[in-house]
Protein backbone atom coordinates (compact mmCIF):
# COMPACT_ATOMS: atom_id res chain seq x y z
CA UNK A 1 0.00 0.00 0.00
CA UNK A 2 0.98 3.78 -0.67
CA UNK A 3 3.16 5.31 2.15
CA UNK A 4 2.84 8.93 2.75
CA UNK A 5 6.53 9.30 4.08
CA UNK A 6 7.49 12.48 6.25
CA UNK A 7 9.39 14.93 4.68
CA UNK A 8 10.29 18.42 5.15
CA UNK A 9 10.44 21.26 2.31
CA UNK A 10 14.29 22.29 2.30
CA UNK A 11 13.48 26.17 3.08
CA UNK A 12 10.32 24.75 5.28
CA UNK A 13 7.97 27.02 2.88
CA UNK A 14 9.61 30.39 2.44
CA UNK A 15 9.14 30.27 -0.94
CA UNK A 16 5.59 29.92 -0.64
CA UNK A 17 5.53 33.06 1.50
CA UNK A 18 7.42 35.07 -0.94
CA UNK A 19 5.49 33.92 -3.94
CA UNK A 20 2.14 35.22 -1.35
CA UNK A 21 2.68 38.59 -1.21
CA UNK A 22 2.86 39.03 -5.22
CA UNK A 23 -0.96 37.76 -4.55
CA UNK A 24 -1.65 40.39 -1.69
CA UNK A 25 0.51 43.89 -2.59
CA UNK A 26 -2.36 44.80 -5.11
CA UNK A 27 -5.12 46.92 -3.88
CA UNK A 28 -9.06 46.43 -4.27
CA UNK A 29 -11.25 48.66 -6.80
CA UNK A 30 -14.04 48.34 -4.47
CA UNK A 31 -14.39 44.87 -4.01
CA UNK A 32 -13.26 43.84 -6.86
CA UNK A 33 -9.89 42.45 -7.07
CA UNK A 34 -7.85 41.48 -9.90
CA UNK A 35 -5.34 39.53 -8.36
CA UNK A 36 -7.41 37.75 -6.00
CA UNK A 37 -5.95 37.99 -2.76
CA UNK A 38 -7.62 34.60 -1.69
CA UNK A 39 -4.70 33.08 -3.30
CA UNK A 40 -2.42 35.29 -1.31
CA UNK A 41 -3.44 34.17 1.68
CA UNK A 42 -3.28 29.73 0.51
CA UNK A 43 0.21 30.19 0.04
CA UNK A 44 0.56 32.34 2.93
CA UNK A 45 -1.17 29.58 5.06
CA UNK A 46 0.58 26.39 2.67
CA UNK A 47 4.09 28.34 3.62
CA UNK A 48 3.82 28.54 7.57
CA UNK A 49 1.95 25.41 7.69
CA UNK A 50 5.79 23.99 9.04
CA UNK A 51 6.46 26.73 11.15
CA UNK A 52 3.40 26.38 12.70
CA UNK A 53 4.38 22.91 13.57
CA UNK A 54 6.87 24.48 15.84
CA UNK A 55 5.42 27.34 17.38
CA UNK A 56 1.50 28.52 18.76
CA UNK A 57 1.67 31.65 18.13
CA UNK A 58 1.96 30.75 13.78
CA UNK A 59 -0.07 28.13 14.45
CA UNK A 60 -2.49 31.05 15.50
CA UNK A 61 -1.73 33.45 12.72
CA UNK A 62 -2.26 30.38 10.15
CA UNK A 63 -6.32 30.36 11.63
CA UNK A 64 -7.00 34.27 11.47
CA UNK A 65 -5.20 33.87 8.00
CA UNK A 66 -7.79 30.86 7.06
CA UNK A 67 -10.71 32.79 8.02
CA UNK A 68 -9.20 35.70 5.61
CA UNK A 69 -9.02 33.19 3.03
CA UNK A 70 -13.16 32.62 3.26
CA UNK A 71 -13.50 36.27 3.26
CA UNK A 72 -12.11 36.82 0.74
CA UNK A 73 -14.17 34.35 -1.00
CA UNK A 74 -17.32 36.03 0.11
CA UNK A 75 -16.28 38.72 -1.62
CA UNK A 76 -16.89 36.89 -5.07
CA UNK A 77 -20.48 36.48 -3.67
CA UNK A 78 -21.05 40.48 -2.85
CA UNK A 79 -20.07 41.07 -6.29
CA UNK A 80 -23.01 38.76 -7.49
CA UNK A 81 -25.50 40.27 -4.94
CA UNK A 82 -24.22 43.69 -5.78
CA UNK A 83 -24.60 43.83 -10.11
CA UNK A 84 -26.87 40.99 -9.82
CA UNK A 85 -29.83 41.83 -7.38
CA UNK A 86 -29.10 45.99 -5.95
CA UNK A 87 -30.78 48.64 -8.61
CA UNK A 88 -28.22 51.09 -9.96
CA UNK A 89 -29.83 53.67 -7.50
CA UNK A 90 -28.97 51.66 -4.64
CA UNK A 91 -25.84 50.46 -6.18
CA UNK A 92 -23.43 53.33 -4.53
CA UNK A 93 -24.54 53.20 -0.82
CA UNK A 94 -24.53 49.14 -1.57
CA UNK A 95 -20.76 49.38 -2.82
CA UNK A 96 -20.11 51.50 1.00
CA UNK A 97 -21.59 49.15 2.66
CA UNK A 98 -20.18 45.83 1.20
CA UNK A 99 -16.41 47.49 1.20
CA UNK A 100 -16.53 48.96 4.62
CA UNK A 101 -17.81 45.52 6.14
CA UNK A 102 -15.61 43.36 4.31
CA UNK A 103 -11.87 45.46 4.81
CA UNK A 104 -13.44 45.24 8.43
CA UNK A 105 -13.34 41.74 8.41
CA UNK A 106 -9.69 42.15 6.82
CA UNK A 107 -8.57 43.94 9.29
CA UNK A 108 -10.06 41.80 12.20
CA UNK A 109 -8.33 38.81 11.11
CA UNK A 110 -5.09 40.30 9.13
CA UNK A 111 -3.93 42.22 12.30
CA UNK A 112 -3.81 39.89 14.57
CA UNK A 113 -2.34 36.92 12.70
CA UNK A 114 0.57 39.01 11.33
CA UNK A 115 0.94 40.03 14.99
CA UNK A 116 1.07 36.13 15.49
CA UNK A 117 3.78 35.54 12.81
CA UNK A 118 6.02 37.84 13.31
CA UNK A 119 5.34 36.98 17.29
CA UNK A 120 5.88 33.36 16.63
CA UNK A 121 9.36 34.42 14.51
CA UNK A 122 10.41 36.52 17.19
CA UNK A 123 10.32 33.31 19.96
CA UNK A 124 11.95 30.86 17.41
CA UNK A 125 14.69 33.26 16.74
CA UNK A 126 15.16 34.14 20.34
CA UNK A 127 16.00 30.49 21.17
CA UNK A 128 17.24 28.78 17.72
CA UNK A 129 19.87 31.95 17.05
CA UNK A 130 17.83 33.64 14.76
CA UNK A 131 20.55 36.59 13.77
CA UNK A 132 18.61 38.12 11.05
CA UNK A 133 15.15 37.55 12.40
CA UNK A 134 16.49 39.70 16.07
CA UNK A 135 19.12 41.79 14.13
CA UNK A 136 18.92 45.36 14.93
CA UNK A 137 21.66 48.67 14.98
CA UNK A 138 24.44 48.08 16.77
CA UNK A 139 26.23 51.26 18.39
CA UNK A 140 30.20 51.52 17.11
CA UNK A 141 31.96 54.14 19.31
CA UNK A 142 33.34 56.94 16.86
CA UNK A 143 36.64 57.87 18.34
CA UNK A 144 36.37 62.32 18.73
CA UNK A 145 38.56 63.99 16.51
CA UNK A 146 41.33 65.57 17.28
CA UNK A 147 41.97 69.74 17.65
CA UNK A 148 38.20 70.40 18.23
CA UNK A 149 37.47 73.00 20.76
CA UNK A 150 35.76 72.34 23.80
CA UNK A 151 32.25 73.75 22.51
CA UNK A 152 32.76 71.00 19.46
CA UNK A 153 33.81 68.31 22.07
CA UNK A 154 30.71 68.69 24.53
CA UNK A 155 28.58 68.71 20.77
CA UNK A 156 30.24 65.72 19.65
CA UNK A 157 29.54 63.97 23.09
CA UNK A 158 26.00 64.71 22.64
CA UNK A 159 25.63 63.44 19.54
CA UNK A 160 27.50 60.17 20.60
CA UNK A 161 24.92 60.03 23.28
CA UNK A 162 21.88 60.52 21.12
CA UNK A 163 23.77 57.73 18.70
CA UNK A 164 24.09 55.39 20.97
CA UNK A 165 20.41 55.61 22.68
CA UNK A 166 18.57 55.31 19.11
CA UNK A 167 21.05 52.38 18.48
CA UNK A 168 19.42 50.92 22.04
CA UNK A 169 15.85 51.64 21.07
CA UNK A 170 16.06 50.90 17.22
CA UNK A 171 13.84 47.81 16.16
CA UNK A 172 14.60 44.45 14.85
CA UNK A 173 14.16 43.58 11.51
CA UNK A 174 11.41 41.27 12.20
CA UNK A 175 9.41 44.59 14.27
CA UNK A 176 10.24 46.99 11.40
CA UNK A 177 8.83 44.61 8.81
CA UNK A 178 5.86 43.70 11.28
CA UNK A 179 5.10 47.60 11.72
CA UNK A 180 5.34 48.17 7.77
CA UNK A 181 2.91 45.00 7.14
CA UNK A 182 0.42 46.68 9.68
CA UNK A 183 0.69 50.02 7.96
CA UNK A 184 0.33 48.43 4.70
CA UNK A 185 -3.08 46.43 5.95
CA UNK A 186 -4.41 49.22 7.30
CA UNK A 187 -3.85 51.41 4.30
CA UNK A 188 -5.31 48.10 1.89
CA UNK A 189 -8.32 48.17 4.23
CA UNK A 190 -9.13 51.90 4.34
CA UNK A 191 -8.14 53.11 0.59
CA UNK A 192 -11.43 51.44 -0.95
CA UNK A 193 -13.60 52.29 1.49
CA UNK A 194 -12.50 56.06 1.75
CA UNK A 195 -13.74 57.25 -2.65
CA UNK A 196 -17.05 55.40 -1.76
CA UNK A 197 -18.19 57.87 1.10
CA UNK A 198 -19.03 60.09 -1.53
CA UNK A 199 -21.99 58.44 -2.19
CA UNK A 200 -23.23 59.58 1.32
CA UNK A 201 -23.19 63.27 -0.56
CA UNK A 202 -24.98 62.36 -3.54
CA UNK A 203 -27.79 65.05 -4.10
CA UNK A 204 -30.58 62.52 -3.00
CA UNK A 205 -28.82 62.45 0.58
CA UNK A 206 -27.91 65.31 0.94
CA UNK A 207 -28.16 69.66 0.39
CA UNK A 208 -25.43 70.25 -1.22
CA UNK A 209 -24.72 72.17 -4.51
CA UNK A 210 -22.59 70.05 -5.94
CA UNK A 211 -22.82 66.29 -6.38
CA UNK A 212 -19.53 64.48 -4.87
CA UNK A 213 -20.03 61.14 -5.96
CA UNK A 214 -20.37 62.28 -9.80
CA UNK A 215 -16.42 62.29 -9.29
CA UNK A 216 -16.35 59.08 -8.24
CA UNK A 217 -14.22 57.65 -10.90
CA UNK A 218 -11.36 59.87 -9.97
CA UNK A 219 -11.52 59.71 -6.31
CA UNK A 220 -11.15 55.79 -6.85
CA UNK A 221 -8.16 56.08 -9.47
CA UNK A 222 -5.91 58.47 -6.64
CA UNK A 223 -7.16 55.57 -3.86
CA UNK A 224 -5.57 52.59 -6.25
CA UNK A 225 -2.27 54.77 -6.97
CA UNK A 226 -1.62 55.65 -3.39
CA UNK A 227 -2.31 52.02 -2.44
CA UNK A 228 -0.48 50.78 -5.60
CA UNK A 229 2.74 53.08 -4.34
CA UNK A 230 2.25 51.61 -0.22
CA UNK A 231 1.64 48.04 -1.56
CA UNK A 232 4.88 48.01 -4.07
CA UNK A 233 7.03 49.36 -1.03
CA UNK A 234 5.52 46.81 1.57
CA UNK A 235 6.06 44.02 -1.43
CA UNK A 236 10.14 44.92 -1.57
CA UNK A 237 10.55 44.98 2.37
CA UNK A 238 8.32 41.92 2.76
CA UNK A 239 10.43 39.92 -0.10
CA UNK A 240 13.85 41.45 1.48
CA UNK A 241 12.74 40.16 4.84
CA UNK A 242 12.01 36.48 4.41
CA UNK A 243 14.86 36.32 1.33
CA UNK A 244 17.42 37.25 4.40
CA UNK A 245 15.48 34.56 6.63
CA UNK A 246 16.37 31.65 4.21
CA UNK A 247 19.78 33.19 3.76
CA UNK A 248 20.21 32.98 7.19
CA UNK A 249 22.12 29.39 7.31
CA UNK A 250 21.98 28.83 11.68
CA UNK A 251 19.09 29.78 12.01
CA UNK A 252 17.20 27.42 9.40
CA UNK A 253 19.71 24.94 10.34
CA UNK A 254 18.16 24.96 13.63
CA UNK A 255 14.94 25.40 12.49
CA UNK A 256 15.24 21.64 10.64
CA UNK A 257 16.83 20.15 13.53
CA UNK A 258 13.80 20.88 15.36
CA UNK A 259 11.56 19.89 13.03
CA UNK A 260 13.14 16.36 12.64
CA UNK A 261 12.93 15.72 16.06
CA UNK A 262 9.68 17.29 17.10
CA UNK A 263 7.78 17.19 13.90
CA UNK A 264 8.94 14.02 11.19
CA UNK A 265 8.92 11.27 13.64
CA UNK A 266 4.32 11.97 13.72
CA UNK A 267 3.83 10.29 10.59
CA UNK A 268 0.39 10.65 10.87
CA UNK A 269 0.34 14.37 10.49
CA UNK A 270 1.62 14.38 6.96
CA UNK A 271 -1.01 12.42 6.14
CA UNK A 272 -3.70 15.05 7.67
CA UNK A 273 -2.20 17.53 6.16
CA UNK A 274 -1.96 15.55 2.32
CA UNK A 275 -5.96 14.91 2.90
CA UNK A 276 -6.57 18.72 4.27
CA UNK A 277 -4.94 20.31 1.61
CA UNK A 278 -5.78 18.45 -1.65
CA UNK A 279 -9.39 18.63 -0.24
CA UNK A 280 -9.67 22.25 0.26
CA UNK A 281 -7.58 22.70 -3.29
CA UNK A 282 -10.51 20.46 -4.71
CA UNK A 283 -13.16 22.20 -2.98
CA UNK A 284 -12.00 25.81 -4.01
CA UNK A 285 -11.50 24.43 -7.55
CA UNK A 286 -14.93 23.29 -7.92
CA UNK A 287 -16.66 27.17 -6.41
CA UNK A 288 -14.26 28.74 -8.57
CA UNK A 289 -16.30 27.06 -11.85
CA UNK A 290 -18.86 29.21 -11.05
CA UNK A 291 -19.52 32.22 -13.66
CA UNK A 292 -20.43 35.75 -12.96
CA UNK A 293 -21.26 37.89 -15.67
CA UNK A 294 -21.66 41.50 -15.36
CA UNK A 295 -22.48 43.19 -18.74
CA UNK A 296 -21.50 40.31 -20.69
CA UNK A 297 -17.99 40.29 -19.36
CA UNK A 298 -17.28 37.01 -17.08
CA UNK A 299 -15.69 38.11 -13.97
CA UNK A 300 -14.52 34.55 -12.86
CA UNK A 301 -12.93 32.81 -15.42
CA UNK A 302 -12.75 29.36 -15.57
CA UNK A 303 -9.00 29.10 -16.30
CA UNK A 304 -8.56 29.57 -12.45
CA UNK A 305 -10.81 26.57 -11.80
CA UNK A 306 -8.26 24.82 -14.15
CA UNK A 307 -4.55 25.90 -12.54
CA UNK A 308 -6.85 24.68 -9.22
CA UNK A 309 -7.96 21.66 -10.74
CA UNK A 310 -4.35 20.79 -11.78
CA UNK A 311 -2.45 21.72 -8.88
CA UNK A 312 -5.16 19.71 -6.94
CA UNK A 313 -4.83 16.42 -9.21
CA UNK A 314 -1.10 16.60 -9.46
CA UNK A 315 -0.97 16.49 -5.79
CA UNK A 316 -2.60 13.37 -5.15
CA UNK A 317 -0.25 11.30 -8.41
CA UNK A 318 1.19 8.61 -6.17
CA UNK A 319 -1.91 8.13 -4.54
CA UNK A 320 -4.02 7.18 -7.50
CA UNK A 321 -3.25 6.50 -11.69
CA UNK A 322 -6.68 8.76 -12.52
CA UNK A 323 -4.84 11.89 -11.42
CA UNK A 324 -3.53 12.25 -15.18
CA UNK A 325 -7.10 12.31 -16.60
CA UNK A 326 -8.02 15.41 -14.07
CA UNK A 327 -4.62 17.04 -15.09
CA UNK A 328 -4.88 16.88 -18.97
CA UNK A 329 -8.48 17.94 -18.86
CA UNK A 330 -7.90 20.50 -16.35
CA UNK A 331 -4.82 21.64 -19.11
CA UNK A 332 -7.42 21.71 -21.95
CA UNK A 333 -9.77 23.71 -20.11
CA UNK A 334 -7.17 26.38 -19.21
CA UNK A 335 -6.81 26.93 -23.02
CA UNK A 336 -10.22 26.69 -23.60
CA UNK A 337 -11.44 29.58 -21.39
CA UNK A 338 -8.42 31.55 -22.40
CA UNK A 339 -9.70 31.26 -25.89
CA UNK A 340 -13.39 32.00 -24.87
CA UNK A 341 -12.47 34.91 -22.98
CA UNK A 342 -10.21 36.26 -25.59
CA UNK A 343 -13.45 35.65 -28.23
CA UNK A 344 -15.75 37.58 -25.72
CA UNK A 345 -13.62 40.63 -25.26
CA UNK A 346 -13.14 40.70 -28.81
CA UNK A 347 -17.12 40.99 -29.42
CA UNK A 348 -17.78 42.87 -27.04
CA UNK A 349 -15.20 45.70 -27.65
CA UNK A 350 -16.26 45.91 -31.28
CA UNK A 351 -20.26 45.01 -31.17
CA UNK A 352 -23.04 44.95 -28.81
CA UNK A 353 -25.35 41.88 -28.61
CA UNK A 354 -28.33 43.66 -30.28
CA UNK A 355 -26.19 43.43 -33.79
CA UNK A 356 -25.66 40.03 -34.04
CA UNK A 357 -28.97 39.25 -36.16
CA UNK A 358 -28.41 42.20 -38.07
CA UNK A 359 -24.57 42.86 -38.88
CA UNK A 360 -22.51 39.79 -40.34
CA UNK A 361 -19.63 40.86 -38.97
CA UNK A 362 -21.38 40.59 -35.61
CA UNK A 363 -22.53 37.61 -36.11
CA UNK A 364 -19.48 36.44 -37.75
CA UNK A 365 -17.60 37.09 -34.33
CA UNK A 366 -20.59 35.57 -32.32
CA UNK A 367 -20.39 32.09 -33.85
CA UNK A 368 -16.40 31.87 -33.32
CA UNK A 369 -17.73 33.26 -29.77
CA UNK A 370 -19.82 30.13 -29.19
CA UNK A 371 -17.64 27.74 -30.95
CA UNK A 372 -15.01 28.72 -28.41
CA UNK A 373 -17.88 28.27 -25.65
CA UNK A 374 -19.17 25.36 -26.76
CA UNK A 375 -15.01 24.06 -26.32
CA UNK A 376 -14.83 25.60 -22.93
CA UNK A 377 -18.33 23.60 -21.74
CA UNK A 378 -16.97 19.86 -23.26
CA UNK A 379 -13.50 20.60 -21.31
CA UNK A 380 -15.36 21.69 -18.17
CA UNK A 381 -17.52 18.28 -18.51
CA UNK A 382 -14.69 16.41 -18.93
CA UNK A 383 -12.77 17.82 -15.75
CA UNK A 384 -16.06 17.49 -13.95
CA UNK A 385 -15.76 13.71 -14.86
CA UNK A 386 -12.24 13.15 -14.25
CA UNK A 387 -12.43 14.84 -10.78
CA UNK A 388 -15.01 12.44 -9.54
CA UNK A 389 -13.08 9.61 -10.82
CA UNK A 390 -10.44 10.45 -9.04
CA UNK A 391 -12.53 10.69 -5.79
CA UNK A 392 -14.38 7.68 -6.17
CA UNK A 393 -10.71 5.80 -7.07
CA UNK A 394 -9.40 7.34 -3.74
CA UNK A 395 -12.63 6.52 -1.56
CA UNK A 396 -12.19 2.59 -3.31
CA UNK A 397 -8.52 2.15 -2.56
CA UNK A 398 -8.01 3.97 1.38
CA UNK A 399 -11.45 3.53 3.14
CA UNK A 400 -12.58 0.50 4.52
CA UNK A 401 -13.13 -1.90 7.64
CA UNK A 402 -10.81 -4.55 9.03
CA UNK A 403 -11.33 -7.77 10.15
CA UNK A 404 -11.78 -7.66 13.40
CA UNK A 405 -11.49 -11.51 14.37
CA UNK A 406 -15.66 -11.77 14.94
CA UNK A 407 -17.94 -14.56 12.79
CA UNK A 408 -20.85 -12.19 12.33
CA UNK A 409 -18.52 -9.31 11.20
CA UNK A 410 -17.68 -9.29 7.07
CA UNK A 411 -15.18 -6.53 6.93
CA UNK A 412 -15.50 -7.15 2.53
CA UNK A 413 -19.20 -6.62 2.66
CA UNK A 414 -19.18 -3.93 4.92
CA UNK A 415 -16.34 -2.18 2.79
CA UNK A 416 -18.33 -2.66 -0.05
CA UNK A 417 -21.52 -0.66 1.30
CA UNK A 418 -19.21 1.98 3.05
CA UNK A 419 -17.97 2.19 -1.32
CA UNK A 420 -21.21 2.11 -2.41
CA UNK A 421 -22.15 5.11 0.51
CA UNK A 422 -19.54 7.31 -0.78
CA UNK A 423 -19.60 6.81 -4.50
CA UNK A 424 -23.36 7.48 -5.25
CA UNK A 425 -23.58 10.59 -4.42
CA UNK A 426 -21.01 11.68 -7.11
CA UNK A 427 -23.58 10.51 -9.54
CA UNK A 428 -25.67 13.42 -8.74
CA UNK A 429 -22.85 15.88 -8.18
CA UNK A 430 -21.25 15.01 -11.76
CA UNK A 431 -24.92 16.36 -13.30
CA UNK A 432 -24.53 19.21 -11.44
CA UNK A 433 -21.68 19.74 -13.12
CA UNK A 434 -22.09 19.12 -16.22
CA UNK A 435 -25.27 20.95 -16.17
CA UNK A 436 -23.40 24.24 -15.32
CA UNK A 437 -21.35 23.41 -17.95
CA UNK A 438 -23.46 23.03 -20.76
CA UNK A 439 -25.11 26.79 -19.48
CA UNK A 440 -21.91 28.16 -20.47
CA UNK A 441 -22.47 27.90 -24.33
CA UNK A 442 -26.23 28.53 -23.48
CA UNK A 443 -25.37 31.67 -21.75
CA UNK A 444 -23.86 32.86 -25.19
CA UNK A 445 -26.73 31.75 -27.53
CA UNK A 446 -29.03 33.69 -25.44
CA UNK A 447 -27.60 36.81 -25.64
CA UNK A 448 -28.39 36.88 -29.44
CA UNK A 449 -32.27 35.83 -28.29
CA UNK A 450 -32.46 38.52 -25.29
CA UNK A 451 -32.98 35.83 -23.23
CA UNK A 452 -29.97 36.67 -20.67
CA UNK A 453 -31.15 35.40 -17.74
CA UNK A 454 -29.80 31.88 -18.72
CA UNK A 455 -26.89 32.57 -16.69
CA UNK A 456 -28.79 32.33 -13.40
CA UNK A 457 -29.75 28.73 -14.22
CA UNK A 458 -25.85 28.38 -14.51
CA UNK A 459 -25.19 29.91 -11.33
CA UNK A 460 -27.37 27.43 -9.49
CA UNK A 461 -25.94 24.97 -10.91
CA UNK A 462 -22.55 25.72 -10.65
CA UNK A 463 -23.44 26.21 -6.80
CA UNK A 464 -25.13 23.40 -6.49
CA UNK A 465 -22.07 21.41 -7.87
CA UNK A 466 -19.57 23.46 -5.70
CA UNK A 467 -21.21 22.69 -2.71
CA UNK A 468 -22.56 18.60 -3.33
CA UNK A 469 -18.99 17.45 -4.03
CA UNK A 470 -17.20 19.66 -1.47
CA UNK A 471 -19.55 17.40 0.59
CA UNK A 472 -18.14 14.92 -1.01
CA UNK A 473 -14.91 14.60 -0.77
CA UNK A 474 -15.42 16.15 2.65
CA UNK A 475 -17.45 12.26 3.49
CA UNK A 476 -14.27 10.47 1.61
CA UNK A 477 -11.62 11.81 3.54
CA UNK A 478 -13.50 11.84 6.68
CA UNK A 479 -13.92 8.04 6.16
CA UNK A 480 -10.14 7.42 5.32
CA UNK A 481 -8.33 5.39 7.70
CA UNK A 482 -5.21 7.07 7.99
CA UNK A 483 -3.38 2.97 8.02
CA UNK A 484 -4.25 2.74 4.67
CA UNK A 485 -2.27 5.80 3.85
CA UNK A 486 0.68 4.68 6.31
CA UNK A 487 0.58 1.67 5.00
CA UNK A 488 0.56 -0.19 8.48
CA UNK A 489 -2.86 -2.35 8.04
Amino acid sequence: MTEIKGKMRKKLGLGYIIAAAFFLFNPDIVIIDLIPDVFGYLLLILGISEFAELNEKIKDAKSYFIKAAVCNLIKFGLIFVLFGFVTPQERPVSMLLFVFVMNLFDLIYLVPGYINLFGGLVYLGERLDGDFVLKRKVYLPRKMPEGLSAKKQRAFQRKEILRKWRCEKSLSKTEKIRKATLIFVFFKAVSPVLPEFTSLLNYEYSDSLVNYYNFIGLYRVFSVMIMLIVGAVWLVRFVRYFAGVKRDSVFMSALKEKYNAEVLPNRIYFTKRFVWRERILFACAAFFCVNLYFDTYNILPNIIAAVLFAIASFGIRRYTSKWKYCFVSSALLGVASVIAENKRNIFNSEFIYEQIMRNPDAYDAWEELLYSSYAEAICMSMVVISAIICANSIAIKYTGYFNFGSDSYDPARATKELHAELCRPFILTGMFGIFSALCIPAYVYSLAINAEAVWILGLVFALLFAVSFSYNIHEVTRNINYGHFLGDE
